[in-house]
């Protein structure tokens, strides 16, 4: 039993020193790479485009552009374009080719290859493109003067129709029955009739006169006898007494006549509210109505 024991404890002990010296033998362990920068891969790219490896040069530089660019300064995104560009023509990839040249040219459009150095294919390549981003920039350009006339145009029409739009300002006027009551053609001017209330006013005005004067040149020339209560008259001056006379009378009867006329006219006529309305250059901003006057209604 002692001598089973022995020999597993001895057996133990040579396994576990096979183990450390296996560990000795294999040294420390490796150390993980650096991750290696963008400008360390440009470098790689470059170097696997000169050795024309064009597949791994598009493997190496398409991460340094897309989705997002990783170089710090623009000459070193320049390069990548270049170099990218040249490795899909080389590849026949022409439409990948044309669209990192158009990447290239959008970001230095002074940008031209080195027929000393780069194939010649490739420079007639870049040049086609540049021609092509050359009509296609003056379209666009042309595009962008038509559009900026045609705005200029619509604002110049717009601003017209502004300026030949007519607002309507409409005004409501309170007429009143005791105005139309006054002599002399205040209703008809009140009625708007400015023309008639010139008529009334002057007839009225003239038969009210002619009648006053004669009535003052009779008491003046020909006086009452307070003691008779009549009137009388030196001999040979009948006739022109009689003028008088007829004048005082005759225009009074008119001045009373064409009076009542006015006054009946007036009140036919009567309107208790008159809307009229004009052209304004811009829009009524208020709403005012008040009695015998004018307010401001609204705006068509």
């Amino acid at each position: 039993m002692k001598l089973r024991r022995v020999l597993a404890f001895a057996l133990s002990l040579s396994i576990a020193h096979a183990a450390y010296a296996d560990d000795t033998t294999k040294g420390p362990p490796e150390a993980t790479p650096l991750k290696r920068s963008a400008e360390a891969l440009l470098a790689d790219g470059r170097l696997e485009y000169e050795r024309g490896d064009y597949a791994a040069a598009v493997h190496t530089l398409v991460p340094l552009l897309y989705p997002s660019v990783t170089l710090a300064s623009e000459e070193a995104v320049v390069d990548a374009h270049r170099l990218l560009a040249l490795s899909y023509l080389l590849q026949k990839k022409e439409v990948e080719a044309e669209e990192e040249a158009t990447s290239l040219l959008a970001l230095r459009p002074s940008f031209r290859l080195d027929p000393i150095v780069d194939p010649p294919m490739a420079v007639s390549f870049f040049e086609a493109v540049r021609k092509r981003q050359t009509a296609r920039l003056t379209e666009l350009r042309e595009r962008e003067i038509k559009d900026a006339e045609a705005r200029t145009k619509e604002a110049e029409r717009k601003r017209r129709a502004e300026a030949e739009r007519i607002f309507i300002e409409r005004s409501v006027e309170h007429h009143s029955r005791l105005v139309a009551t006054i002599p002399f053609g205040v209703g008809q001017f009140q009625n708007g009739q400015n023309t008639k209330a010139a008529l009334f006013l002057s007839a009225e005005l003239a038969f009210g006169a002619a009648s006053l004067a004669g009535y003052l040149t009779l008491e003046q020339k020909y006086p009452v006898d307070t003691s008779t209560n009549r009137r009388y008259f030196p001999p040979g001056q009948e006739n022109t007494a009689r003028a008088l006379i007829g004048l005082q009378l005759g225009a009074g009867i008119a001045f009373w006549a064409t009076l009542a006329w006015g006054l009946i006219d007036a009140h036919v006529l009567f309107r208790r509210e008159v809307v009229k309305t004009r052209e304004v250059p811009q829009p009524p901003k208020a709403v005012t109505i008040r009695p015998g006057g004018l307010g401001l209604q609204g705006a068509f």
